[in-house]
C-alpha cells in the first residue's frame, strides 16, 4: 500500500497590503539590478566607444580636408594642432571688456528711482480706492 499522496493544498490567503508592497520592492529591485547591469556594461564599453568616436572625427577631418584648399575657402590644409587652444570666441572677449562707464551708472540708478516712485504711486492708489474703498 505504497499509495502517493497529494500534497495538501492550503487555502490562498487574501494578499495583505504588506504582501502587495513586498511585491512592489521586489518589483523595484529587480528594475535596480538590470538598469545597474546595463550600467555596468555601458561603462567597461565607454572607453572604446570614446576610441571609436576620436577615430571617425579624425577620419572625417582628414576626409574634409583632402579634399584640398580649393573645395574650402580660407581653410586650412593642416590638422590643428592639439597642443595650442583656439583663440576664445567673440563673446567670452567681449565680456571682459571692461566696466560700464559714469553714465551708463547713473541712467541705472535714474532708472531705479524712477521704477520705485511708480511702485509708492500705486500701492498709495490701492490703499486709498481699493482697501479703504
Amino acid at each position: 500500500m505504497s499509495a502517493k499522496r497529494r500534497p495538501v493544498k492550503q487555502p490562498k490567503l487574501p494578499a495583505t497590503p504588506l504582501d502587495a508592497r513586498k511585491r512592489h520592492l521586489e518589483e523595484d529591485a529587480r528594475k535596480l539590478k538590470e538598469q545597474m547591469s546595463r550600467c555596468e556594461a555601458f561603462i567597461e564599453k565607454a572607453p572604446e566607444i570614446k576610441q571609436q568616436r576620436a577615430l571617425r572625427e579624425r577620419e572625417a577631418l582628414i576626409k574634409a580636408r583632402s579634399r584640398g584648399a580649393s573645395a574650402i575657402p580660407g581653410s586650412r590644409t593642416a590638422l590643428p594642432d592639439p597642443r595650442y587652444r583656439p583663440e576664445p570666441p567673440l563673446r567670452a572677449r567681449v565680456a571682459a571688456a571692461g566696466p560700464r562707464l559714469r553714465s551708463e551708472r547713473a541712467q541705472g540708478k535714474l532708472m531705479f528711482f524712477f521704477l520705485v516712485a511708480i511702485l509708492a504711486g500705486v500701492m498709495t492708489w490701492a490703499y486709498y480706492f481699493v482697501l479703504r474703498g
